[in-house]
């Protein structure tokens, strides 16, 4: 068994399929990588995810950062503009994980900060 995971951007609001009467939400992914000469270099990734009730679909929206692991499916394509085989990864995700967005992020930096609301009382104003 060959099996993929991938942290990645989803590049546009997930579409629900209907595959022999399942529902599945289907995305892409955007991995980015720094590569040895400090480019980046940005592998695209289709996502198909076992969506029972149709509700997940909705929550994976453009610019979401999710985990996702799965089995991968290979194939080619050629392309229109230069007539060359382009590769085409699909994973058929068994698990996906949303990961922290950058409100929480910030939210989570506030309160580590150890910054509070309380107002500060000098030695002098104590009430005994």
């Amino acid at each position: 068994m060959i099996e993929l995971q991938a942290i990645g951007n989803i590049g546009k609001d997930a579409d629900q399929k209907t595959i022999g009467g399942k529902a599945y939400a289907s995305f892409s992914i955007c991995v980015t990588e720094k590569i040895s000469d400090g480019k980046d270099k940005t592998t695209w990734l289709r996502v198909m995810k076992y969506d029972s009730e149709g509700k997940l679909t909705a929550y994976l929206t453009k610019g979401k950062k999710v985990w996702v692991r799965g089995n991968p499916y290979f194939s080619a394509y050629v392309s229109k503009n230069t007539g060359e085989a382009i590769p085409d990864t699909t994973i058929w995700a068994d698990k996906l994980v949303f990961c922290s967005s950058g409100e929480k992020q910030n939210q989570q930096t506030e309160r580590q900060s150890g910054t509070n609301n309380f107002p500060s009382q000098a030695d002098d104003d104590l009430p005994f």
